[in-house]
């Protein structure tokens, strides 16, 4: 390439560090042909700089030189992000990338485009390894589109459908849908335990409530009308009833003695649990005037 030609590329490239300029501009300033301005963009192209043509309008948006990094170098840059994220706080991090991706500069997109993709997968991996236990167990119901019971921070237990999981930023999170068939998603940072019921639990209408009848009532107990079988085992059946008179459900469970336990939903529980304590002070009073 003659002198006279790299001056005219260097020309160009000192034009478009200004602003946007158009073909004309351009041609005039440095006194080329249409041809010859061709011939330098090119050239200029191929040794990295990156020019973009908008409506007869040219202009320069990053310079790349292409230098070749071999897989092991982009392989250190990747595990160097990766101990400074884990040993140093957002901020020292946050500039640590931005000193990387310059460097990274020196090579081609797709070297840059790798060590970024190569982090995030890694980094994953050591994410998901920490939530595997849970995940494992969660997992299960997923697959099987089977309810679970989980308990989170604030110590409030849940009965779920895990539906699926997914990553936002560095935060795996979990969708399922709760006892009113409602999409909601918990972190899985947030979930404590896992309950892994030996009862099964159906999800069924609002107006259902189910409840569990143990021991020597198990094997003598009659279904009513409003009600059905939702699991069975050796000294216990789980049953939903769908009356809607629930004080008149509550009074004849309260019969049953410490044979019936209600279940689910949790308001039901609450309420069944506030009859028992009433009548417990009544048992009280009244042994109390004797």
């Amino acid at each position: 390439m003659k002198l006279t030609d790299n001056k005219n590329s260097i020309g160009i490239v000192k034009l478009l560090l200004d602003e946007k300029i158009s073909t004309n501009a351009v041609l005039s300033c440095l006194e080329i042909g249409l041809s010859t301005l061709y011939k330098h963009i090119s050239q200029l192209k191929k040794a990295g700089f990156h020019i973009k043509k908008e409506n007869d309008f040219y202009e320069l948006l990053t310079y790349r030189k292409y230098l070749k990094f071999v897989d092991y170098e982009l392989s250190i840059l990747c595990y160097l992000l990766l101990l400074v994220d884990v040993m140093l706080p957002k901020k020292k991090f946050a500039l640590f990338s931005g000193a990387v991706e310059k460097m990274l500069c020196l090579g081609n997109k797709k070297d840059s485009k790798k060590v970024f993709e190569k982090y995030d997968e890694y980094k994953k991996a050591i994410i998901g390894e920490y939530y595997s236990e849970k995940v494992a167990l969660l997992k299960k119901h997923l697959d099987d589109k089977t309810p679970v019971k989980i308990m989170i921070k604030d110590i409030e237990e849940l009965n779920v459908i895990p539906k699926e999981f997914y990553w936002e930023k560095d935060k795996l999170i979990m969708k399922y849908s709760d006892e009113q068939d409602e999409l909601k998603t918990v972190l899985l940072d947030d979930v404590v335990k896992v309950i892994e019921n030996q009862e099964k639990v159906e999800f069924s209408d609002n107006c259902e409530t189910i409840f569990e009848i143990r021991g020597k009532l198990a094997k003598s107990y009659l279904l009513k009308e409003e009600e059905r079988v939702i699991d069975c085992f050796r000294d216990k059946i789980i049953i939903a009833n769908s009356q809607k008179d629930k004080d008149k459900l509550f009074r004849r469970l309260l019969r049953y003695d410490i044979y019936c336990k209600v279940i689910f939903p949790k308001t039901d529980v609450k309420k069944f649990k506030l009859l028992l304590e009433k009548s417990l002070e009544n048992i009280l009073k009244f042994s109390d005037n004797i």
